[in-house]
């Protein structure tokens, strides 16, 4: 019972990749009597979820309304974003962005078109162009800065990643400011994906039982190592090597190919 506690505790922490999140900090747009910025209040706010009833969604551009937390994306590594928006009383607009303040340099950006009364389910991999400290939700009026001007960086990459031109325009400016919602934010998660081209990045065998593992892709010759000799034999067959459990212990099978090292976990039990 012990051994399988132990195992059990041990897998569970290898395969721990989701980024830790905090709860999210907000920003609503004063009122200066033109519906600059969303006029609201925030009723939940979670690690993975948040929730706003939004009186005036504004007219002052996406931003007038958002939710933004500190996160930490390294360039060349690939995540996978998932999460949930809802609009409960108007088709509504919600851009998505992990990048830099003017756009610049983009990991991610996203319009989501959230239909009245029905969830829009994300899940998508990517893999960074840069490095990144922040995701925000943006779902303020309209698509443009103040009233559609759109002359500064950030909006105009915002229209690269439009499907249209009109966006939150689908309701006359002056009604769709005003217009009521309830925007809500669920099952929201980012998570590092740690991937090579070896077959497997973790293998779980008993004492005397054998597995193969293989390097996809490789070109030339390819060189097996272990740092365990004690817990697996290792009999190497070009691109594949035959492992070979001797007694309980963890190990790492190493795959050298070109200058790049790949990793296997080993598990005995």
């Amino acid at each position: 019972m012990k051994r399988i506690v132990s195992l059990t505790l041990i897998i569970s922490l290898l395969f721990s990749s989701s980024i830790q999140a905090s709860t999210w900090k907000y920003y609503l747009g004063l009122n200066f009597g033109w519906y600059e910025g969303v006029e609201g209040k925030v009723v939940k706010n979670t690690d993975s979820a948040w929730t706003v009833d939004v009186q005036s969604i504004g007219w002052g551009g996406c931003y007038g309304g958002q939710f933004y937390k500190k996160i930490k994306i390294r360039k060349n590594t690939k995540y996978t974003l998932k999460f949930t928006l809802k609009s409960s009383k108007m088709d509504k607009w919600v851009w998505v962005k992990i990048g830099n303040e003017s756009g610049s340099q983009m990991v991610f950006g996203k319009w989501v078109d959230c239909k009245k009364g029905k969830s829009v389910t994300i899940n998508e991999t990517f893999i960074a162009k840069y490095n990144s400290d922040i995701i925000t939700f943006a779902f303020g009026g309209d698509f443009g800065d103040r009233a559609g001007v759109t002359t500064d960086k950030d909006a105009k990459v915002r229209y690269k990643y439009a499907p249209n031109k009109k966006l939150d325009g689908r309701l006359p400016s002056d009604y769709s400011a005003e217009h009521p919602t309830t925007i809500s934010l669920t099952n929201f998660s980012l998570s590092k994906n740690h991937y090579n081209k070896l077959s497997s990045t973790l293998i779980v065998m008993e004492k005397g039982n054998k597995k193969t593992l293989t390097l996809k892709d490789a070109k030339g010759k390819v060189k097996w190592s272990t740092n365990n000799k004690k817990v697996i034999r290792l009999t190497k067959k070009g691109k594949k090597v035959v492992i070979k459990a001797k007694k309980t212990g963890l190990a790492t099978v190493k795959a050298k190919n070109k200058g790049k090292i790949y990793k296997c976990r080993i598990m005995v039990f």
